[in-house]
């Protein structure tokens, strides 16, 4: 459904539906908190998530509706 997403982008997108913080993400992913911000950014604009709402809420809900 979102082909555009890399499999780093996608790993991402996985562990923060597990609801895990940006830090928890950098200490998994071995990459600094920025670096992991960086890329959920590039995510909200793939996905085109409004600022207005949550990535965690946005995956929770694309993921429920199929």
């Amino acid at each position: 459904r979102y082909p555009n997403l890399t499999p780093n982008e996608s790993r991402i997108c996985a562990l923060l539906f597990l609801n895990m913080s940006n830090k928890e993400i950098a200490s998994i992913t071995h990459r600094s908190a920025r670096t992991v911000e960086a890329v959920i950014y590039q995510i909200r604009k793939k996905l085109s998530i409004p600022l207005s709402e949550r990535t965690q809420s946005f995956l929770l809900n694309a993921l429920t509706e199929e």
